[in-house]
């Protein structure tokens, strides 16, 4: 025969652990799927300023100003030297450029043109 307060002490024990879940934070290393990553550059900076990618993606670069645009590693901003973008070059007006990242963790780029304006800077974070 069962004790009716069985059920009712293993329901109150199992449901805090089902109600703690995921965090919804993605780390370095998992395999979240991202949208496609694309930059953009404009007269008025690069946007979005954060992209989060698998590391199998490539990240596209759209340059839709009027002018070329240089993209350059930022390591001043404090995460490291990102040598991935010197592969990526010199962007003409109204061109794309692809570049694939080689490790995870975030890379500090810039517009090498504009290396102090904070609207010309982009983290790429592959996870």
């Amino acid at each position: 025969m069962r004790r009716p307060g069985l059920s009712l002490c293993w329901f109150l024990w199992v449901l805090p652990l089902a109600a703690c879940g995921g965090s919804g934070v993605t780390t370095v290393g998992s395999t979240a799927a991202f949208p496609d990553p694309v930059v953009t550059i404009s007269s008025t900076g690069l946007t979005p300023p954060q992209v989060h990618m698998n590391l199998t993606q490539p990240v596209q670069f759209m340059n839709r100003d009027t002018v070329a645009h240089a993209l350059a590693p930022a390591p001043d901003l404090g995460y490291g030297e990102c040598t991935d973008i010197t592969r990526v070059g010199e962007i003409a007006a109204g061109q794309s450029a692809t570049l694939k990242l080689q490790h995870e963790g975030i890379c500090a780029l810039r517009d090498a043109a504009h290396p102090a304006n904070p609207a010309y800077q982009v983290l790429l974070v592959a996870h």
